[in-house]
């Protein structure tokens, strides 16, 4: 008994130890930077690195596999749209780009709004399981989600 008393004594001590520990961390953060490119340009070349990478993937080592599979054939045909979007909006105003990525939000939040209104009319109707209508539910969540996150 007194060692098992021991024992959630000294877990006790270590847990509070690297609460207290985690708490110095953060405020010794490192101060942010002063980055030279502004965060959309820093973003964009981000996104095209990664598309590139993604698609010299699939060009490279499962060139064989998109030939014959239709869902990588989409998926690299989204990417090399995407990367022409990015590499467009390179030589286009500011002010231009911005207009068209708030227009792109309304409607696209809009398509959003049907798409869940009809989920809840199918969760009404009985010839639908109510979790497979939950994983659209949740597929919809990640779709703002990811919309919240673009650059604006």
């Amino acid at each position: 008994m007194e060692q098992s008393l021991s024992f959630y004594i000294l877990l006790l001590l270590i847990v509070v130890f690297l609460v207290m520990l985690a708490g110095r961390l953060r405020r010794m953060r490192e101060p942010e930077k002063d980055y030279i490119l502004p965060r959309h340009r820093q973003d964009a070349i981000i996104g095209k690195a990664l598309k590139n990478a993604a698609l010299a993937l699939l060009k490279g080592e499962f060139q064989d596999e998109v030939h014959h599979n239709e869902l990588l054939q989409i998926l690299q045909s989204r990417l090399e749209s995407e990367l022409a979007y990015l590499k467009s909006d390179h030589h286009q105003p500011a002010n231009e780009i911005s207009n068209r990525i708030d227009h792109y939000h309304v409607v696209y939040r809009q398509i959003i709004d049907k798409q869940r209104s009809m989920l809840l009319h199918m969760n009404k109707n009985a010839e639908f399981e109510e979790e497979i209508i939950r994983k659209h539910f949740t597929q919809l969540d990640l779709e703002e989600e990811k919309l919240t996150k673009l650059p604006e």
